[in-house]
């Protein structure tokens, strides 16, 4: 499992409003998990799909591959597909001050683990 850092997920795989969406959630990325909105995600390419997600074991959240159930908070829709590829992406608390992640470090480690995957589905 990759854990990258929201900068380079954005960066990578560069989250979208989808037209559809019919909430204003998550900074006006996120696709609700109800109603229109989850009939939706259901009809989008799943390898463009996100799922944040919160933590059971503390107040993080934290951003998985593909369309989970359990925890779900909100979708993402990336314009990037991540091939299902085993990344988490921690969701910055921005009130705490932490070490700055190697930015091209994880984002060389990305496109390592993309083009990996992408080969072994072939």
């Amino acid at each position: 499992m990759l854990l990258i850092c929201e900068d380079i997920f954005d960066r990578r795989f560069k989250p979208m409003k989808h037209p559809e969406a019919c909430h204003e959630v998550w900074g006006g990325l996120g696709i609700e998990t109800y109603g229109d909105d989850w009939a939706l995600v259901k009809r989008l390419d799943p390898e463009r799909i996100w799922t944040v997600v919160d933590s059971d074991e503390d107040y993080r959240q934290w951003i998985l591959p593909g369309i989970h159930h359990v925890n779900r908070v909100v979708y993402l829709y990336t314009r990037h597909r991540h091939y299902f590829a085993p990344i988490e992406v921690e969701v910055e608390d921005l009130s705490s001050s932490s070490d700055t992640p190697d930015l091209l470090l994880q984002a060389k480690d990305v496109d390592r683990l993309l083009r990996r995957t992408r080969r072994a589905c072939r």
